[in-house]
């Protein structure tokens, strides 16, 4: 099974110069396995963010140490932030930005592993959503759920609880990537807690659909950690810059991109 570590120097760095809402608009095994940041194109800087938030989940380092390590690397090739981002959430140089990617980085890797732990668990068959940082300004979580449980029809989630099934859809539609891992959108704070089935069975969830949903992932053999990713909607010049900043690591089939290695 592999560890949090494991799953984060796995992926793969995408070094493409695209804004957030355009990152959010790609597939959720894109931005699973690969280590990208809004506007960042320099395959160097993506890999020692890799490195350092690797070092973060081993203990190799503190989150002050990687962010020195990154801030290293960027005087290293002489970055500076576009004029008028000097100081604000865009530029790479500033703490702020550091946390940021960092801790989305961590954070995923750490809940990716979670879900290889917990597949199809009966012991634990569901995950509870809570706030792990806190926030000036939180998003409103709980009117998420509600948006996102009436998305997917309830489907193996509470309506009265942030609870629901390792295996609802729910955890995709609160998502602002798509995807089944925390977390759900750039700095939320909130992540995910296992929750036993003697509470999940107290909620109403454990029906037959439950115990045939886990029983299909217990017995679904684990995502890869190679990246192959379909992008029929990645326009034209944003793939010509992948395909040149890639650097050979990853070749273009039709519209599937596959990753060939990590550098």
């Amino acid at each position: 099974m592999p560890s949090a570590a494991d799953i984060l120097n796995a992926k793969t760095p995408l070094p493409v110069r695209m804004t957030s809402e355009q990152w959010a608009r790609m597939s959720p095994e894109l931005t699973v396995r690969s280590i990208f940041g809004a506007l960042v194109d320099d395959l160097a800087t993506l890999l020692k963010i890799r490195q350092q938030a690797a070092a973060i989940l081993t203990g190799g380092a503190s989150k002050t140490e990687a962010r020195h390590a990154i801030t290293d690397m960027l005087d290293a090739i002489g970055y500076t932030p576009e004029p008028g981002d000097e100081g604000t959430i865009r530029d790479l140089s500033g703490t702020a930005r550091k946390n940021l990617i960092l801790e989305t980085q961590t954070t995923q890797a750490a809940s990716r592993a979670q879900a290889e732990a917990y597949r199809g668990s009966l012991a634990f068959p569901a995950y509870r959503l809570v706030r792990m940082g806190e926030r000036t300004q939180p998003r409103d979580w709980p009117l998420r759920w509600r948006i996102a449980y009436g998305a997917v029809g309830g489907a193996g989630a509470s309506a009265t609880e942030m609870v629901a099934l390792t295996t609802s859809p729910i955890w995709a539609a609160l998502s602002r990537w798509g995807s089944d891992y925390a977390p759900y959108d750039y700095n939320s704070g909130m992540d995910r807690i296992p929750v036993a089935w003697e509470e999940a069975a107290a909620l109403g969830l454990m029906d037959a659909a439950a115990y045939n949903s886990l029983d299909t992932a217990r017995n679904t053999p684990p995502e890869p950690l190679s990246l192959e990713a379909t992008l029929p909607d990645l326009p034209p010049d944003l793939r010509d810059q992948a395909t040149a900043l890639m650097d050979g690591l990853a070749m273009w089939d039709g519209d599937t991109l596959t990753f060939t290695g990590n550098n």
